[in-house]
């Protein structure tokens, strides 16, 4: 092989450090591509065998997918890792969650739908044993936390509002990110899905992981650029709740959703997710592999 050609697994590390192309404006997207591989051949050799990459992937239902993870441990850093991976390549369909009997539900896979700061790591010293978990971003899994945060201003103002619900549910504090939920409505039969604002994660840190929704106050605008917005005002996601709320359980365990999918009683759905209802902005970030590992180990 070239050294300047592109492995597979370059390839793939690069799909993931870019991120989704159609989230974005072309010009930006071959600006981060131009970036992360340094020169314009690169770039032009990328597109080529991302395009292969992607025809050459064995998709997975999401189903499936759901089913190999309940019987994963969330502390194997290897293992959910390249799990969590599949979902960058987009091996993985979109996840089904059910109709109110108006809207149709549906979560796109994408890890990076929610706004996530980046991780703060110790800087490197020429004494520094980069081996250790300290210098390592978690690969598949980010912190939550109350806080008002921006991309223009990353750093978290601290929140007044608290951080469990009314039914003692706190917000889960290390997530695994899944995707982008998705709405059509019912009377528009030939629509396609439309992204809300909301993110749907897995609570690591719980034996039976929880799965939640995540209000991202910093979405995407139609150019792939982030902004600001007050769920307050925008469109009611979920009409029955009468508030889009900053964050709420959806299943109270991965097994649930697993065992539900495809006949998911929305009703019940809604009536947990109001239960364990949070109001406040919830800052996203990545964390050092060590500190995550701490997490899990409580």
């Amino acid at each position: 092989m070239d050294a300047t050609e592109l492995s597979m697994e370059r390839v793939a590390e690069i799909k993931k450090a870019v991120g989704d192309s159609l989230k974005m404006s072309p010009a930006e997207y071959l600006a981060k591509l131009k970036l992360e591989t340094g020169s314009e051949e690169l770039v032009d050799q990328y597109l080529k065998k991302a395009c292969k990459l992607g025809r050459e992937s064995p998709r997975v239902s999401a189903e499936e997918w759901l089913k190999q993870l309940t019987t994963m441990d969330f502390r194997d850093v290897a293992a959910i890792g390249k799990h969590h991976f599949g979902l960058t390549l987009y091996r993985v369909r979109r996840f089904d969650l059910g109709t109110d009997g108006e809207d149709t539900f549906a979560v796109e896979t994408h890890p990076g739908a929610l706004f996530t700061l980046e991780a703060t790591l110790p800087p490197l010293t020429p004494s520094a044993d980069i081996e250790i978990g300290d210098y390592h971003v978690h690969p598949a899994l980010i912190s939550l936390q109350k806080g008002e945060v921006s991309p223009s201003h990353p750093d978290p103002e601290p929140s007044k509002t608290g951080t469990v619900a009314t039914s003692g549910q706190s917000l889960p504090s290390l997530v695994m990110p899944i995707g982008q939920l998705q709405k059509k409505p019912k009377a528009e039969a030939h629509t396609r899905f439309e992204d809300t604002d909301y993110a749907i994660v897995i609570d690591a840190t719980k034996i039976n992981h929880p799965v939640w929704l995540i209000y991202d106050r910093n979405p995407y605008d139609e150019m792939g650029d982030r902004y600001v917005v007050n769920p307050d005002k925008q469109p009611l996601v979920f009409k029955e709740l009468g508030k889009n709320f900053d964050a709420m359980m959806v299943f109270s365990s991965l097994q649930s959703w697993l065992t539900n999918y495809g006949k998911l009683n929305f009703a019940h759905m809604l009536k947990d997710m109001r239960a364990t209802s949070i109001t406040g902005p919830i800052q996203a970030k990545w964390l050092a592999l060590s500190a995550a590992e701490k997490i899990l180990s409580e």
